[in-house]
């Protein structure tokens, strides 16, 4: 359960047929990244619950760093620190941000996501970050996209992914963070449109929402 919404009996647009509720989720604007980082640089910062796919992604990450021995991962997740491995645990929010600007590719291929907010902090600053289905339908990215994997549970897809992103030439990579910042960009007004819509129609005050940029910005 992600979250319980305590409603009036009438508020019924804001379901669908199949009676699940739908909102879209506000997002917050994020600063474009304007620099390219080295591409040894992988990140994988999720919580250690069983729908991150944790293990498919550290597999994939171990796969393809014998076939590019320079890769290094940071992780927020408690696993042993190696030479190969940096285990960041909780970070302050600057500390948070000046990884996330670092990383060349993240991970963050979920089994099951609400939304994924984590692999959003990436996208929206244009940072390619690997994704699967259900996240890339909850951000409204093209399911052929290069950072969608098809199959989840595939560490040789995972691994292969991540070879071909971080062995990609300069203006692939560009190109690439380009797409994903514009496509989080419309995301961002979509959805921020829609759900104030939404509650208008409602007659739900939305005063304060409307005007706290930390919850949400049209």
């Amino acid at each position: 359960i992600d979250f319980i919404w305590f409603a009036k009996k009438d508020f019924i647009a804001a379901f669908e047929d199949d009676g699940v509720f739908f909102a879209p989720h506000p997002v917050q604007e994020r600063p474009k990244r304007t620099f390219v980082p080295a591409r040894n640089n992988i990140s994988l910062f999720l919580s250690p619950a069983i729908k991150k796919n944790i293990y498919s992604q550290y597999l994939a990450f171990t796969a393809v760093k014998r076939r590019i021995p320079a890769l290094h991962l940071k992780t927020s997740l408690p696993f042993h620190a190696s030479p190969d491995v940096t285990v960041l645990g909780w970070m302050p929010q600057d500390v948070y941000e000046h990884e996330i600007n670092n990383t060349y590719l993240a991970l963050h291929v979920s089994l099951a996501e609400s939304f994924a907010y984590g692999a959003y902090e990436f996208l929206a600053r244009g940072i390619p970050c690997l994704v699967s289905p259900t996240i890339a339908r909850n951000f409204n990215l093209p399911l052929y996209n290069d950072v969608v994997i098809q199959n989840v549970d595939s560490v040789q897809e995972i691994a292969d992914r991540i070879q071909y992103i971080v062995e990609a030439d300069e203006n692939y990579y560009r190109e690439l963070s380009d797409t994903l910042y514009q496509a989080m960009k419309e995301l961002r007004e979509y959805n921020n449109t829609s759900i104030v819509k939404i509650f208008r129609e409602q007659g739900i005050s939305i005063s304060k929402i409307e005007k706290s940029e930390s919850i949400i910005s049209i």
